[in-house]
């Protein structure tokens, strides 16, 4: 962690600024490992620039650089607030320069990963700390978490582990100084969890918590009844840590909800994230299923299975689907012979299968408003599902529901054998509908294989070569997914962010809007300080855009996190066209008077252009995208 930090390394996607600059031509210097992940544009075309745009105004919570200014406090974006204490992801920004702090924030998140399953493995399996370290690894190349890393899922992912390991010895803590210890810490972990901000990943993982918190106080405390459960002075200390934990973060929550209303007000009202309501049952199986096929993720082709893109098409291992009817069985058993049931595992079973309803069936309106759960999208719950998934091999191990007897080994392989037929006849039909769909044909061979193998494992609970398997595997489909990068100098130091900088920094400059037409690097002015119009509006601005729609015809459009692109429009016509949910066409001549309404002074195009109210300033030529900044002419504008 430290040697990645201190010479500045992430896995960063910026490289793509460069492969837009330069294309194939040049090759990138700071590219040490891999090549940057075009579908990874929330990271660099989004939350890198904003966060280098936070940097040059001391991570202020206003920040004017994005259309008539934002407040980014919601997002993962470093902000100097109190709240800091609960993102210690985002500490190494304040002690550190600015790309030592992305370095710090980068590597921070994989690991919280690595730390929680490593620390719930360890406890669950008795100290067995190299099957715990290997399953660690395994789970931070995962292919979810790799093509969602540059996310707030990834930390979910993480806190998930840490969060219930500590729950775990809070529960099991024998001294006043331990107990006190484990309390103080959970309260702390509660927080940062909570100020991870990402509503839909959250729910779900807050849901599967509290069902798993409350079969584990059922298991270990009321055997005996009520009575003789309250008695036990563990289960009082328990459910104090339990309830500091709780009534600590509501207050915190509370002042920082009351002192940030107007844009959590501005967010909810907003059509997209705000007033998005979820049915679920739209989950697809390939999506649940698809992780032993992840490998073809790599190679960016355009066959996703319905799925949109990589990211969304990423999935883990899911053997605990296999695991489910054991487990099932196990303890429908005992509590048939009215022997005593496994009060974690039911509450984890449970969870799992009301997720699954959700995800790929539904629940009545009342159930998922009431769970909070309709502002969760189907495929979102992939994060909670790689939670619960890896919980479950790992409780396998830890707590098999069979004895190892030579029948039940061969039942097992044969268990084994079937979960490998099944993606080998997957992989057939998927090859059948869509010809062309595996990159490299023997994989419809090679996967079932590696599933028989890993499944035999598991049935067999031969633990070492189990999680050496998985961790080969992992890496396999995943180790390629983010590069390795040097720094952010193509966004800071290249010939155009030097150019913006020279001429947003002159003082008659301040307060002048740009405007990006046809491109997607209007982020990239915005941290070089440029105040841009077209940049990515996290929070609706009506007064900016009342500029251009007096009437509010299209409020509904610009009333969202927007991605926006700007493309010239003939005559004095404006629209704006909703691309898709997170994302706005503006159509307007460089000339509209409604553009000096917005204070916008300056026009940048990737050709150079004729028009009446424009003079060119400079042009920054690059071998694959060229950059032509112009100046809108005092008093010109189209009558």
């Amino acid at each position: 962690f430290s040697l990645l930090v201190a010479f500045r390394l992430s896995g960063s996607s910026i490289g793509m600024d460069w492969y837009f600059l330069y294309g194939e031509v040049e090759s990138d210097p700071n590219l040490l490992i891999g090549s940057p992940q075009v579908i990874r544009s929330d990271e660099y075309a989004i939350e890198t620039p904003w966060t280098v745009m936070e940097s040059r105004v001391g991570f202020s919570q206003h920040n004017p650089f994005i259309g008539s200014g934002q407040n980014l406090i919601l997002t993962d974006v470093p902000i100097r607030h109190w709240s800091l204490i609960f993102t210690p992801q985002n500490w190494g920004y304040f002690l550190l320069p600015l790309e030592y702090g992305f370095s710090f924030h980068w590597w921070f998140k994989g690991l919280i990963v690595i730390l929680g399953v490593y620390l719930l493995a360890v406890k669950l399996m008795n100290g067995q700390r190299m099957f715990a370290a290997l399953m660690a690894l395994a789970a931070f190349y995962s292919p979810a978490v790799q093509w969602w890393y540059s996310t707030s899922l990834t930390e979910t992912f993480g806190w998930f582990f840490l969060l219930l390991f500590l729950v775990l010895q809070l529960v099991d803590a024998q001294t006043a100084r331990a107990r006190a210890l484990y309390a103080a810490l959970f309260t702390y972990a509660v927080g940062c969890f909570m100020f991870l901000g990402y509503i839909p990943g959250l729910i779900p993982t807050v849901l599967a918590l509290v069902f798993l918190i409350v079969g584990l106080l059922a298991d270990r405390f009321l055997r005996g009844g009520l009575r003789q459960a309250w008695s036990d002075p563990r289960l009082r200390w328990a459910l104090a840590g339990l309830f500091i934990a709780l009534a600590v973060n509501l207050a915190f929550l509370a002042v920082y909800i009351a002192d940030q209303w107007t844009v959590i007000q501005t967010v909810m009202s907003s059509v997209y994230p705000g007033g998005r309501l979820e049915t679920g049952g739209n989950m697809q199986p390939g999506h649940l299923l698809g992780g032993f096929y992840n490998i073809q993720l790599l190679w960016d082709r355009a066959y996703y299975l319905t799925l949109d893109n990589q990211s969304e098409a990423s999935s883990f291992f899911m053997f605990s689907l296999f695991l489910l009817p054991l487990f099932i069985f196990q303890q429908a058993r005992l509590i048939w012979r009215r022997q005593r049931p496994d009060g974690l595992l039911i509450a984890a079973l449970l969870f799992y299968l009301l997720a699954l309803c959700w995800a790929f069936v539904g629940l009545p309106a009342w159930l998922s408003h009431l769970l909070l759960l309709d502002r969760v999208p189907a495929k979102r719950m992939i994060t909670v599902f790689g939670s619960l998934n890896l919980l479950l091999v790992i409780y396998f191990f830890a707590r098999p529901p069979f004895a190892a007897t030579r029948r039940n080994r061969l039942l097992a392989g044969l268990y084994a054998a079937a979960a490998a037929l099944f993606y080998f006849s997957a992989g057939r039909s998927i090859q059948a509908e869509n010809p062309g769909f595996f990159v490299i044909p023997a994989l419809i061979y090679i996967v079932p294989m590696f599933v028989f193998l890993l499944a035999a494992a598991l049935m067999n609970r031969v633990k070492s070569l189990f999680a050496i398997a998985l961790l080969a595997f992992s890496l396999l489909t995943a180790f390629y997914v983010n590069p390795l990068y040097r720094g952010l100098g193509v966004l800071r130091e290249s010939q155009i962010a030097r150019e913006i900088q020279q001429i947003a920094n002159q003082p008659e400059n301040a307060d002048a809007g740009w405007v990006f037409y046809d491109t997607v690097l209007s982020n990239f002015a915005a941290a070089n300080g440029a105040r841009v119009i077209s940049a990515t509006q996290y929070h609706p601005q009506p007064d900016l855009w009342r500029n251009f729609d007096p009437q509010g015809q299209y409020a509904e459009i610009y009333n969202r996190y927007s991605h926006i692109q700007v493309l010239p429009a003939a005559g004095d016509s404006i629209e704006f066209i909703q691309e898709r949910e997170d994302a706005m066409l503006l159509k307007i001549h460089p000339c509209n008077p409604a553009f000096q309404g917005a204070g916008v002074r300056f026009f940048v195009f990737h050709e150079p252009v004729e028009y009446a109210c424009l003079e060119p300033v400079t042009s920054v030529p690059y071998p694959d995208t060229s950059f032509y900044i112009y100046r809108q002419k005092a008093g010109d504008a189209l009558p």
